[in-house]
């Protein structure tokens, strides 16, 4: 069984367990700490996405993760309960640093995702730009309140669209924003 699957610039890593639990942990294709269960768990291809024992995993933010995400989101009922309350409504788009537009886009309306895949033009209400190294990090271990306002005063973090000094001074908004972090990590 896969546990967690994240990739950087060093590539693809996770967690690994068999039945009776945590076994080690890969890197590529083979396990840092080996086991006698499984020594080869995964291999990447050209087009960064990754095959864990045959089944493909969705890259981050294209259409079929975008689902998942919004899947994930609508399964998450203090994510949702806590934007309901305010009557949250947005179209948020997703992407990487220094690409001209985001490349998946989610649309919330009372606080559950109503639609999600691949951004196709959208107008937007938040647009939120990191490096894939950065969202990959946040993903495996979801951020705090410090964390994102460091990440944000230090460029880590932009908004092409959307007030994040407006969101943080919010905490009926700012608490759901990071709350969608561990979401993501159950894509």
């Amino acid at each position: 069984y896969i546990i967690k699957i994240y990739s950087d610039s060093l590539g693809s890593h996770g967690i690994c367990c068999n039945k009776k639990g945590v076994k080690g942990y890969w890197h590529g294709c083979n396990l840092v700490r080996p086991n006698r269960w499984e020594k080869r768990l995964a291999s990447s291809n050209s087009d960064n996405n990754y095959r864990i024992w045959g089944l493909k995993m969705a890259e981050l933010f294209s259409d079929a993760w975008m689902k998942g995400f919004m899947e994930q989101w609508n399964s998450d009922s203090e994510l949702t309960g806590s934007l309901e309350q305010i009557g949250f409504g947005s179209i948020i788009g997703y992407g990487f640093e220094g690409e001209d537009k985001p490349r998946g886009v989610i649309s919330v309306e009372n606080g559950r995702a109503v639609s999600a895949g691949s951004y196709t033009g959208e107008v937007l209400n938040w647009d939120i730009r990191c490096a894939e190294s950065q969202w990959n990090k946040w993903i495996g271990k979801p951020p705090g309140m410090m964390g994102l306002g460091m990440a944000f005063t230090s460029g880590k973090m932009k908004f092409k669209v959307g007030d994040y000094g407006a969101m943080l001074k919010d905490p009926r908004m700012a608490a759901p924003f990071i709350k969608t972090f561990s979401v993501m990590g159950k894509v």
